[in-house]
């Protein structure tokens, strides 16, 4: 079962900012205040504050001093599930499942379509220029293919227009992708990418 937790970032406090801070470990304090804007800095402190409040629950041991990044900059905890994280606006969204995992949100109107879309696969293109609202057909390629790109964990390195993303399966190296759409918030598309079909998932907001 995939998990997936996600709260609005409107709801820390300068306060208890400053205190979820103090909790973690140097490196990771480091990492989130070289952003310049609070709103960044409390999206970045949010996704790991909520892995570990969320793996403690779990009873896993957690230790954020253990946190890694690969080669291609993608986040995981040593003996932990595996997780993703993505956010937008003013929400954070974790998935945390046994396998696999890519997610990604994205609030519409937040990049530049036209500067992006001719880098997309050919199908994706067809499929934007012939869309009634060509914006809600850029977002919701964007957020299927950020879902897949981190679930493979290559990132872009081979390009967006490697795998079109429009069916809900894709074919990558010899492996079958599950791509499933969140419909949940107004304003925002997203999308997660599973190793495996996904007969459900399990929704909790997380407060502050």
């Amino acid at each position: 079962m995939i998990q997936l937790l996600y709260t609005d970032i409107r709801q820390i406090s300068e306060q208890r900012f400053d205190e979820e801070l103090a909790q973690l470990p140097p490196a990771m304090r480091a990492d989130i205040e070289r952003y310049r804007f609070m709103k960044d800095r409390k999206c970045r402190l949010a996704g790991r504050v909520m892995i570990r409040e969320h793996l403690r629950r779990l009873n896993v041991a957690v230790d954020l001093r253990q946190w890694q990044i690969d080669h291609y900059k993608k986040p995981f905890l040593p003996r932990a599930p595996y997780f993703n994280i993505s956010h937008s606006g003013h929400l954070v969204l974790l998935a945390i499942a046994p396998h696999g995992i890519g997610v990604d949100i994205e609030r519409e109107g937040t990049i530049d379509s036209q500067a992006i879309v001719h880098f997309f696969h050919p199908s994706e293109i067809e499929y934007y220029h012939a869309a009634t609202d060509p914006q809600s057909a850029f977002f919701n390629i964007w957020v299927r293919k950020e879902a897949f790109l981190k679930a493979v964990g290559t990132g872009i390195v081979e390009g967006l227009d490697t795998v079109s993303v429009l069916d809900d399966v894709v074919r990558y190296h010899g492996q079958q992708w599950y791509l499933h759409k969140i419909d949940r918030w107004a304003a925002y598309q997203s999308a997660l990418c599973s190793p495996q079909p996904v007969a459900g998932w399990w929704w909790k907001p997380f407060f502050w």
